[in-house]
């Protein structure tokens, strides 16, 4: 056609022997052939902790996504939380078969998780950007860590909880958290000291009392042995003071 570039060919031409121009062909098909393929498998971000974390009956063992890359001798098995995606690179069987394994393995992580629903309604529009997060960074974390799917209406200003009823509750407690300072940064809000549902504060109030009560016990103990060590310190102090007087005496 006129006014169209056409496209470019590449040939590779091979010269020599019928028998070494064979197999050099057999060769470059065979690489052609090896081409690794992707294979875009989507899945939802409250499943994210049961892919990327071992078993919980084998903790030892390596994650599902290092499981299954190793097994199907995959080149990469990479999530894309951003797009949702599990990225599959490969052969093409063996991306395959790695990808028929992985939707199976969702299906049955969906399966296990019990289908509740709650709903939050939000105050106004001012507190949908502290919600979200930049890029949807606070969002994204509070579905990971509580292992609840979120979805945001913005038409009714509600919050849509999916997951089992513990998920829901800590979900609904981290969004709370956000609501009661939404200007304060995640990293602030949800340190490792002051993270919802802290071992600490789960703790029942006597167990907690009893450890202070045992703080306190030793504390009194190392303040009586440093007393101790005074006490020692000044009767030494003292005995070389008279030891002393008695040699001026008999000088």
């Amino acid at each position: 056609l006129r006014g169209r570039k056409a496209e470019p060919k590449v040939a590779l031409i091979l010269k020599g022997p019928v028998s070494a121009v064979s197999a050099a062909q057999s060769a470059i098909e065979a690489l052609i052939n090896d081409t690794p393929d992707t294979i875009d498998v989507p899945f939802r971000l409250a499943s994210l902790p049961l892919l990327i974390q071992p078993p919980a009956d084998n903790p030892k063992t390596v994650c599902h996504l290092e499981r299954l890359k190793r097994e199907h001798n995959c080149k990469r098995v990479y999530a894309n939380k951003t797009e949702a995606l599990i990225q599959i690179t490969g052969k093409s069987e063996d991306a395959e078969r790695c990808a028929a394994e992985l939707r199976q393995l969702l299906q049955e992580c969906e399966g296990d998780r019990q289908s509740n629903m709650d709903s939050l309604k939000l105050p106004g529009s001012h507190v949908i950007g502290a919600i979200l997060g930049s890029q949807g960074s606070t969002i994204n974390r509070i579905c990971k860590e509580s292992g609840c799917d979120i979805n945001l209406d913005r038409g009714k200003m509600s919050l849509f909880f999916t997951g089992s009823a513990a998920a829901i509750r800590k979900a609904k407690s981290m969004v709370n958290d956000v609501l009661e300072d939404p200007g304060r940064r995640p990293d602030e809000r949800w340190s490792d000291t002051q993270r919802p549902n802290d071992q600490h504060d789960n703790q029942p109030p006597d167990d907690r009392q009893s450890d202070d009560d045992e703080h306190r016990g030793e504390q009194r103990r190392d303040d009586r042995r440093r007393d101790n060590r005074r006490r020692d310190d000044g009767r030494r102090d003292d005995g070389r003071r008279d030891d002393g007087r008695r040699d001026n005496r008999r000088r």
